[in-house]
């Protein structure tokens, strides 16, 4: 009985033991894990549609089995401890690519992405769980290629790229103001394959996936060339935006997962070498000495990059200087008319430095082009110069040449070069500039004939000084004579004169011999007169630039120019002058003398090149005042100015005469004249023929001073 009680209570506590077991193993995971809202939402969705990567190796691709699409991959053992632990199908959409699962998952015809980067974009229409996979991004590219320090380098390079992956997500939205050459391939595998046949330079690729393709094309000539900012490409699992509660529960799932079923997966598609054990004594005898040698190039390597870096910044100090010192040359030489230029000899290429124009800056077969722009009077001298460059006997060239422009207009140039010969042997470049002087040319005869002038009209002061004293003692002989004879050729004059003398009164033809000396001693001291008003006007105006400011008649100012200048007009013109009131100016009288000359000779000529000397001409001066300006006016009825000439009449050596017939300086100096007195100048044709120049003077005032 005792033994049957023993046996009794035995059992049952066998038979509780197991009943307590069988009960714990009919609980489930997501019963014990999940709360009773979550449990009826995965009764209510019992099938999950997924959204995955069909070229993603090793973390998920599709292999066509047959006429069977396979998923495998990292990611099909986690969708397995997912539908075990759920009690759920998950279905991977195999027929589409990522790109359509995205937009998909946009339309909420997509329920769960297994596997998937976390970005901006995808946030607008996903909900992400934590990163369950981390895999660094890196750039690949062929061996030897380019060094690659930073994402900025990638610019000129092309980047193979699928659209609707991560890395270009990234790319667009980290660096919006960099503008990146991409080639665009389906998948991942593809883009690898591309930059292995040259169809593009570099990819960012995840360093897994990249690896495993790599062995698998055996692509053996693609490395990893550089990281990139992501040095961990986290990859978590992401659901419909509406689907909150699926997260929570694909969290859950997730953080259940062990350490060791995460090495178990990745063990089981990633292949890792795992050394045999070795002994750690020695290892750490290497380890020391490794590193106190470590240590040792560490610690020279920082003496060397401090050196290094002071001199990176003694030449970045020295480039800017140069730099600064160009940029001031040419500026320089700009200013100053220069067209600096370096002439390779011995290929006879030549690169302006500062063009003149926006046409090319490097031109090659220059030197006949060069010689065929120079004027016949100066190509055999340019061209010996250039021989003795070129074949070493002189080192340097200058030379002052007439250049026929491209309009047919002969300039003047100047030309300066030196050779430099970094060796012994024949020269192989010169360093020069040309430079337009035809202005300076043009200023050089210029001033010639200013110096020409002033020396005439010093000598012309000079004569007419001591002409004036002769004069005078002539003029007062012959005011003696006349008076002498005027006084004894009267009748009771005469008569007192022969009772005196006891001689008989004068003749009557003796008294006609008589008063003809008279009338000659008149004309004669007219002429005198005529002669020194010349005189007095020729004084005036060769002292142009000695005469003081002061004021001056404008009547009698116009009287002068018209004395100077009678012998030019008195065959072919008669001149009239019209004078409203008694202008007083203030002025200069030799510079309006000077004026008034040059547009009367121009009348003059004007008229004798119409009418020859037909006494058909008339020149007339007019002069008013207007407000506080004086307008003077000089008309003439002669040839007139065509229309082209008419803008160009003052501008230097400019003339319409024949060669040696005038030196077009004349109308130059008159505007420069009206423009010391801050006046205005102009000219236009008279309708019936001839010209009429207007000048605008201001009335200054005793005080003003020009």
């Amino acid at each position: 009985m005792r033994i049957s009680r023993i046996l009794l209570v035995v059992s049952l506590a066998v038979l509780f033991c197991f009943g307590t077991a069988g009960w714990g193993a009919a609980s489930t995971w997501r019963e014990q894990n999940l709360t009773q809202e979550e449990i009826r939402f995965l009764d209510s969705h019992p099938v999950l549609t997924a959204g995955v990567g069909t070229a993603f190796p090793p973390i998920m691709y599709v292999d066509q089995e047959g006429d069977k699409l396979v998923f495998n991959g990292m990611v099909t053992d986690y969708l397995e401890l997912l539908e075990d632990r759920l009690q759920v199908t998950i279905q991977p959409k195999l027929d589409i690519s990522f790109k359509q699962a995205l937009q998909m998952g946009r339309d909420k015809d997509i329920d769960i992405f297994p596997c998937i980067a976390n970005t901006q974009e995808r946030r607008k229409y996903l909900r992400f769980s934590e990163p369950y996979l981390s895999y660094p991004l890196v750039v690949i590219a062929k061996e030897g290629s380019q060094f690659i320090s930073n994402m900025e380098d990638l610019v000129p390079l092309r980047i193979a790229i699928v659209e609707p992956l991560s890395v270009y997500s990234k790319l667009k939205h980290q660096y919006p103001s960099i503008k990146f050459n991409f080639v665009f391939k389906k998948t991942v595998p593809d883009v690898l394959k591309a930059v292995s046949l040259g169809e593009a330079d570099v990819c960012i690729s995840n360093l897994a996936v990249a690896i495993y393709e790599i062995n698998r094309q055996g692509l053996s000539n693609l490395r990893v060339a550089a990281p990139t900012p992501w040095k961990s490409n986290e990859l978590g699992m992401a659901v419909r935006k509406d689907f909150p509660i699926l997260l929570t529960i694909l969290e859950k799932v997730l953080a259940s997962i062990s350490i060791q079923e995460h090495k178990d997966i990745s063990s089981r598609w990633i292949n890792v070498q795992i050394p045999e054990p070795f002994e750690y004594y020695g290892v750490l005898k290497w380890i020391g000495g490794l590193a106190a040698i470590s240590f040792l190039i560490f610690f020279v390597a920082i003496l060397w990059i401090r050196s290094l870096k002071k001199e990176i910044t003694r030449r970045s100090i020295i480039a800017n200087q140069l730099r600064e010192s160009e940029a001031s040359l040419l500026l320089a030489a700009q200013g100053n008319g220069l067209q600096l230029w370096d002439w390779d000899l011995q290929s006879d290429t030549i690169e302006f430095k500062t063009p003149i124009d926006d046409s090319s800056k490097v031109f090659t077969d220059y030197r006949a082009n060069w010689l065929k722009d120079i004027h016949p009077d100066n190509e055999k001298l340019a061209s010996q110069q250039l021989d003795q460059c070129l074949n070493g006997t002189s080192n340097s060239l200058e030379l002052e040449y007439k250049k026929i422009g491209l309009d047919g207009v002969t300039k003047w140039e100047h030309m300066a070069g030196i050779v430099y010969a970094p060796t012994e042997e024949s020269p192989r470049r010169m360093l020069g500039y040309f430079r337009d002087i035809t202005v300076s040319k043009r200023m050089l005869k210029r001033n010639a004939l200013s110096d020409k002038l002033e020396s005439i009209g010093r000598l012309a002061s000079g004569m007419a000084h001591e002409m004036n004293t002769p004069l005078h003692y002539i003029k007062g002989n012959l005011n003696f004579v006349g008076e002498t004879l005027e006084r004894h050729s009267r009748p009771s004059a005469a008569k007192t004169v022969s009772t005196t003398l006891g001689g008989t009164p004068p003749l009557p033809r003796e008294q006609k011999v008589s008063n003809e000396c008279l009338d000659a001693i008149s004309e004669s001291i007219e002429g005198i007169d005529r002669v020194t008003k010349i005189i007095n006007a020729l004084k005036l105006f060769a002292h142009v630039n000695e005469s003081s400011i002061k004021e001056y008649d404008l009547k009698e100012v116009v009287d002068k120019a018209l004395t100077i200048t009678e012998n030019e007009w008195k065959y072919c013109a008669r001149a009239v002058v019209d004078i409203e009131g008694n202008p007083i100016v203030f002025c200069n009288p030799g510079d309006i003398i000077q004026l008034l000359t040059i547009l009367i000779i121009n009348s003059s000529q004007a008229i004798c090149s119409r009418y020859k000397e037909k006494s058909q001409g008339l020149i007339e001066i007019q002069g008013q005042t207007e407000d506080d300006r004086l307008i003077i006016t000089v008309w003439d009825n002669g040839c007139g100015v065509d229309e082209q000439s008419k803008h160009q009449i003052f501008d230097p050596f400019f003339t319409t005469k024949e060669v040696g017939e005038g030196a077009g300086q004349g109308l130059y100096v008159a505007f420069n004249i009206v423009k010391k007195y801050n006046g205005t100048i102009a000219c236009n044709n008279n309708d019936a023929g001839g010209t009429t120049f207007t000048m605008s003077l201001p009335i200054l005032t005793g005080r003003k001073q020009v």
